[in-house]
């Protein structure tokens, strides 16, 4: 009977606790589509059209200044796929260098509620690929770890051995 009555207090534990835990996880996962709904909402009705009314006439077209063509980014996700652009977007913006002096300038507050979307992305990219490395490529041993790699047969070079990436010649020379 005790036993039984330990049981059910364990398992109303522990269902109370994955209860609360599960609970805490949801809003935060809710947050995270809130906030990239928001940023789409933003960019829809905020971003798309500064840049046609502020750049699009000279970054648009067969031949855009600078190389940068601001009419290609329709989505959100087009501009999270080139986000390099985006940031020197949001340098010339900040230091007010674009539009240049002689085009028609935006007013102040909405510039800045295009400086702070490009700088809202960046931190809700940052955030959702927290904790990755990128791309990690291969590369070679030095002589020191290539002497002192683990061999499938647990054993390790003598320490007075050295390895040769020169092949030898067998023979005598004529």
């Amino acid at each position: 009977m005790l036993r039984s009555v330990r049981l059910t207090i364990s398992l109303l534990t522990l269902g109370s606790s994955l209860l609360m835990f599960g609970s805490g996880a949801l809003p935060s996962l809710n947050a995270a589509d809130q906030t990239d709904a928001d940023l789409e909402r933003r960019f829809s009705q905020t971003v798309r059209p500064f840049v046609a009314s502020y750049c699009a006439g000279c970054h648009s077209g067969p031949a855009p200044a600078a190389g940068l063509d601001l009419r290609r980014y329709t989505t959100m996700e087009s501009a999270i796929d080139d986000f390099a652009h985006w940031t020197l977007v949001l340098r010339k913006l900040t230091a007010k260098e674009m539009p240049p002096q002689p085009m028609k300038q935006p007013p102040e507050a909405l510039r800045r509620q295009v400086i702070d979307w490009i700088t809202a992305l960046q931190k809700n990219e940052a955030r959702k690929r927290a904790g990755d490395p990128g791309p990690v490529s291969a590369r070679r041993l030095s002589n020191a770890e290539y002497n002192y790699r683990p061999r499938s047969d647990g054993s390790r070079l003598p320490s007075g051995a050295r390895v040769s990436y020169r092949p030898r010649q067998s023979g005598r020379l004529r």
